[in-house]
Parts: structure tokens; C-alpha cells; sequence
């Protein structure tokens, strides 16, 4: 047996799993920059279940709220990196699909849109070059998303007693051809809470962002 036909029967062995134990999703492929589950991207329906990063498919525990790895059981055959899977209120993108491991998912927790501010307009005096969304150019809009929290920043000695630190979130989301996410873009979700984006990293499995939340 050979890889491609391992392959093969790695996944219709998982499709016939995923038809017994599993729920139907909608499997949903981007097609550009801009709302990647709007219903045109609608691909398929799929049987599916996902486990909390364990290969095994034990499904002997739930998720924590710090999970956010899965390993997804269904038939991979016609799915793509960065797809797409919503059922109701669950939502999760394929990461990775590597040769005869289990499937590396996303489960998403919040819907973002990802934009850059403007630089300054001419050489010289410039009027106030502060960050509103009227000068802000979009990049990816409304893409769910992982959101982690990841603790507050700390203030410095001259604080207010009361006064807190801002908070700082880890985004996993799937990366779009062309479009390079930089330090200082600005990350909006839908509550509505704005961030700035503090370091990017690209890799194979998608985009991992560092916000700290703007506040007033």
C-alpha cells in the first residue's frame, strides 16, 4: 500500500466514524479576504466531531475552556487547509492536513476584522494622526478566530490605585494569499472591543497574533 492509497483509506474510515458518532456541518471554503462563512462560500455538508487534541478519539473528557486544539473525524478527502466547519454556534478551520495523522482544527471563538491605520499624509506637520476606524483600511474582515486570554499588562508606578492593566490576547486564525499582518495594525471583534496588534508570527498552520487591548 502506498501513501496516497493509505490516505484514501485513512479518511473513508474516518468518514464512515465521523457518519456514526458525529453531527453534520456545514463546511465552508473563503473565497476572499471578506467574510469567509458567508453562505456563497458554502461548500458542502459533512459529518464531523471533533476531540479536544487527542488522536486517539477517546472522547473520554471535555474540552476546557483552554482548549482550543482539536483533532477533527471526518472524510478529509475534498477538504483544504483553512475550510471551514459551523454547526450552530460551533465553528472550527482545518489548520493542518498532514500525511496519516489526524486532522489539526481550530475551534473559534470570536469573529474579527483586521485593519491599518494610516500613515501620515504629507511630509511635514500633520493633522491628528491618531487611530480611528474612518482612516483605517480593512485587511480580513469578519473571520472567526481563537481568542486566549493571556493576562493583563502591568501599569507603571504613577497609576491610580484603582487603575488596571490592559489585556492581552493570543489569536490563531488562518492566514489569506497577499495579505501580511504587521505590528500596530488594529484587530476589532464582535464585541466590539478594539486591540492593537502587538507581533505577528506566519506559519503553515496559519497566523498567531499578540493584542493588547486598546482602552481609554
Amino acid at each position: 500500500m502506498d501513501g496516497a492509497r493509505l490516505s484514501e483509506v485513512i479518511s473513508r474510515g474516518y468518514g464512515i466514524a465521523a457518519r456514526n458518532v458525529g453531527q453534520v456541518f456545514t463546511v465552508y471554503r473563503p473565497a476572499s479576504a471578506s467574510t469567509p462563512i458567508a453562505a456563497g462560500n458554502a461548500l458542502t455538508t459533512l459529518p464531523a466531531t471533533f476531540n479536544a487534541h487527542s488522536g486517539q478519539f477517546a472522547f473520554d473528557k471535555a474540552a476546557s475552556h483552554r482548549d482550543h486544539l482539536f483533532h477533527g473525524l471526518f472524510d478529509f478527502a475534498d477538504i483544504q487547509k483553512f475550510d471551514y466547519f459551523k454547526l450552530g454556534d460551533l465553528v472550527y478551520f482545518v489548520a493542518s492536513l498532514e500525511h496519516a495523522t489526524p486532522t489539526l482544527c481550530v475551534q473559534c471563538t470570536r469573529t474579527i476584522t483586521i485593519s491599518r491605520p494610516q500613515g501620515a499624509l504629507i511630509v511635514g506637520a500633520n493633522p491628528y494622526q491618531g487611530n480611528t476606524p474612518s482612516v483605517e483600511t480593512a485587511l480580513m474582515t469578519s473571520w472567526p478566530v481563537a481568542a486566549q486570554m493571556q493576562g493583563r499588562s502591568r501599569g507603571g508606578s504613577r497609576d491610580l490605585p484603582g487603575d488596571v492593566g490592559s489585556a492581552k490576547f493570543e489569536i490563531t486564525m488562518p492566514s489569506w494569499p497577499g495579505v501580511v499582518i504587521r505590528t500596530a495594525d488594529i484587530v476589532v471583534d464582535d464585541l466590539d472591543w478594539r486591540f492593537i496588534v502587538e507581533s505577528a508570527e506566519l506559519s503553515p498552520y496559519g497566523w498567531r497574533l499578540m493584542l493588547h487591548q486598546a482602552v481609554t
